[in-house]
């Protein structure tokens, strides 16, 4: 069995070298028949990133000449993954949140499961790592996204997770900002197994380089959550159109009732006017974004078939 860890990282001159340790020190538990590759995406750093993984043995690096964001890194990586026939892929972040003792476990957690996705729960009710608010961001938006894909994610952010070769073939991230929602609601889309592992821990490193404050991260969250809707959860937005349906079926029904109570005409035209008005405008906008769902979809599928990875392999 094949294991590719996948390590995403830029400018983490601080943390790289002890994240490189702490997975060979991790390795040495596997099962003796697991082959495994330690893979170094290093998506454009200019710090001292590149000579601290230089000096390493026995890992593959993987640079790209500038910064991308996560998610062309994740793509990247699953282009890796696929086009070697790794059996399973472990995402671990270089600033060392996650607990690199439980990899073992969750690797054990995901075969034993026959799980897809495999995600590292962090458990922000009892922790101290992060502050109330984050927590409380963390646990609110990980049940909006339950709420949305039908089924219970505690920690849709973690980034500690392991692919199966089916997810290997079926993931591509289509927006600039993060991957880790996304994917859930490409796996929901494709059924593919979600299994979650309750981690011990987890530790707090750096602030994340991804976004600045709480609200850009709230506001590419909210994008990232609209453009998934659009691409893999159409039966939403015709909820939304039939809800959006009811004031203005409601003042038609008013018009239509008086009109045969009374034999005739009997005033509410207005009632009719904006009552039609409102469903025809309900119909023009869902119809728009029947469109763009469509649109996307394709372009979607268009940008993974092409998708080619720019980046250079260094066998260290």
């Amino acid at each position: 069995m094949k294991i590719l860890i996948a390590v995403p990282c830029f400018n983490e001159e601080s943390d790289i070298s002890s994240c490189i340790n702490n997975l060979k020190l991790a390795i040495k538990s596997f099962n003796k028949e697991f082959e495994y590759e330690i893979a170094i995406f290093d998506d454009g750093s200019f710090d001292q990133t590149n000579t601290i993984i230089s000096t390493f043995k026995n890992i593959t690096y993987i640079k790209t000449k500038q910064n991308y964001g996560l998610s062309k890194v994740f793509n990247n990586i699953i282009y890796y993954a696929k086009s070697l026939n790794f059996d399973h892929l472990l995402v671990f972040d270089a600033d060392n949140q996650y607990p690199y003792k439980e990899i073992p476990m969750i690797l054990n957690e995901a075969l034993e499961n026959n799980a897809d996705i495999t995600l590292g729960i962090r458990n922000f009710q009892k922790s101290e790592v992060f502050s109330k608010f984050k927590s409380f961001l963390q646990i609110f938006g990980s049940f909006t996204i339950s709420l949305l894909l039908g089924m219970k994610i505690l920690d849709a952010t973690t980034g500690f997770r392991v692919y199966s070769s089916k997810a290997i073939e079926n993931l591509y991230v289509t927006n600039s900002f993060s991957y880790t929602i996304e994917t859930l609601f490409a796996a929901k889309s494709k059924n593919l197994k979600i299994h979650q592992y309750p981690l011990q821990t987890f530790y707090k490193t750096r602030n994340s380089r991804l976004f600045k404050s709480n609200s850009e991260y709230l506001y590419k969250t909210f994008k990232i959550l609209e453009s998934s809707i659009l691409l893999y959860k159409r039966h939403i937005l015709f909820r939304i159109y039939v809800f959006s349906l009811i004031p203005g079926v409601i003042l038609v029904s008013r018009f239509i009732y008086n009109y045969f109570i009374f034999d005739g005409y009997d005033g509410n035209v207005q009632s009719l006017q904006v009552g039609l008005s409102i469903v025809l405008l309900a119909t023009i906008f869902y119809t728009m974004l029947l469109n763009i769902s469509f649109m996307k979809k394709n372009m979607m599928e268009v940008l993974k078939t092409t998708f080619k990875a720019n980046y250079e392999i260094i066998k260290l």
